[in-house]
């Protein structure tokens, strides 16, 4: 059976879950045409995901630190780092790195790095940006245009998008995600001004779904706005689109949660996860406990476990633990594979725990990819 092309770009591409859902279906060849993202372990943890045999190549440290200067990276995800404190190998590996995974950079150097990465029209982009401002444990700064937030990295897209329509070369479908909350009262208004931008470059239907992560086999509460931005050279039913993503629900008595979190697996694992208890984790256990035969799921996966409302806590030994992050991966729909290559990486656990935090569930991505390609022919 022939196999359908797409053609992919991921937009704060974290470990790039999109690309690791698409290349789970067999009927489809798909093809990174780029990557958007600054933070350094994002960037490594994305290679050891989808490029893990690929070997770095011999090149002069000062032609990488040239090659490089035409992007900002961090090395914490918040801040610019300067890549003068980078020794040579290390700045060879960066360089290997970027090259591979095809990045052009954070967001903000999309636009000018646009000509020099003889872009070309792919099918679906997608775009998972900050959720910091937006999501309620955050400080509400939200996304508004030229508020500086991290939040409203969005707008960093309109220039590129704005470049792309006028080489007529806009993808055939845009994919948004974020927290539930860009839905809300607070942060409508500058939804709605980025649909309308959006509409103004063709993109004439935009489908806004709210998703958890709970009705699509994982047994994880984690609910999560998605946009579909359908560009008008397509001719797609958004309706019956809409409605065949939301009917492709796994009921959760067919879910296990055995099968995803696994108490006294791993002694080495579990003791990563353990806890001291201290009066203000006394408190986080009261109300996080868990017991996994009264519980057929758990909380939402965040990007810091260790916080006063996480997935959940389980005993352990005279104490308590978080979740493992095998486990947290698991909980995302990713293998135990892609756990073992990241942990190849010598992370620490709050460095995993922030990159799968970050990351989209792998189950509800294959519903919306699934019913895209059922619906659009590319």
């Amino acid at each position: 059976m022939k196999k359908t092309k797409i053609k992919l770009f991921e937009a704060f591409a974290g470990i790039g879950s999109q690309y690791y859902a698409l290349k789970r279906f067999k009927n489809i060849e798909v093809e990174v045409s780029g990557i958007s993202e600054w933070d350094i372990k994002a960037l490594n943890a994305y290679r050891a995901v989808h490029y893990p045999d690929i070997k770095d190549e011999l090149i002069d440290p000062k032609i990488a630190r040239k090659e490089l200067e035409s992007k900002d990276f961090s090395n914490d995800g918040v801040t610019k780092y300067d890549l003068n404190k980078l020794s040579d190998n290390q700045i060879v590996k960066l360089y290997n790195t970027d090259k591979i995974v095809k990045n052009y950079g954070s967001v903000q150097n999309l636009s000018k790095n646009l000509i020099k990465g003889n872009h070309k029209k792919v099918n679906i982009f997608v775009y998972s940006f900050p959720c910091q401002d937006l999501a309620t444990g955050g400080k509400g700064l939200g996304m508004k245009k030229g508020s500086g937030t991290r939040s409203g990295l969005l707008w960093e897209l309109e220039n590129y998008l704005n470049q792309l329509n006028k080489l007529n070369i806009t993808p055939d479908i845009l994919l948004l995600e974020n927290v539930r909350t860009i839905y809300s009262p607070t942060h409508r208004k500058d939804l709605n001004q980025w649909l309308d931008f959006l509409r103004s470059i063709g993109y004439n239907q935009n489908i806004e779904l709210l998703l958890n992560a709970l009705d699509y086999g994982l047994p994880q509460n984690r609910n999560r706005a998605f946009i579909i931005s359908v560009n008008k050279r397509l001719v797609v039913d958004g309706n019956k689109l809409k409605s065949s993503i939301y009917d492709s629900k796994t009921p959760i008595d067919k879910v296990n949660i055995n099968d995803f979190v696994k108490i006294g697996y791993d002694a080495a694992e579990e003791k990563e996860a353990w806890l001291n208890r201290t009066p203000s984790r006394e408190e986080m256990w009261r109300i996080n406990k868990k017991n996994l035969r009264l519980n057929p799921y758990l909380g939402t996966i965040t990007c810091n476990l260790d916080r006063s409302n996480n997935a959940g806590m389980f005993k352990y030994r005279n104490s308590y633990r978080l979740l493992t992050m095998r486990e947290a991966f698991s909980l995302m729909g990713f293998s135990t594979e892609v756990y073992m290559e990241l942990k190849r990486l010598d992370y620490s656990y709050r460095q995993l725990n922030k990159l799968i935090g970050n990351s989209i569930a792998i189950n509800v991505l294959e519903v919306i990819f699934k019913n895209i390609l059922k619906f659009v022919s590319f």
